[in-house]
């Protein structure tokens, strides 16, 4: 079941585009995982990552 959903969503980042890629990264697990497939599938595309925080003490900064 694991590897089916890994290649479910394999399949939906490799429609994107291959445009300057960018993800919001909140410091969970979904955030994480997506950034490992978006490399897996485009292991030498520069991808830049963001964290919003309403201050410098919110938790997910650390992640």
């Amino acid at each position: 079941m694991i590897e089916e959903l890994e290649n479910i969503i394999i399949q939906n980042i490799r429609e994107i585009p291959q445009v300057p890629l960018s993800l919001l990264l909140s410091g969970g697990i979904d955030s994480s995982l997506v950034l490992a497939l978006l490399r897996k599938v485009y292991p030498q595309a520069p991808i830049s990552t963001f964290t919003l925080a309403k201050s410098k003490d919110y938790p997910d900064i650390v992640f």
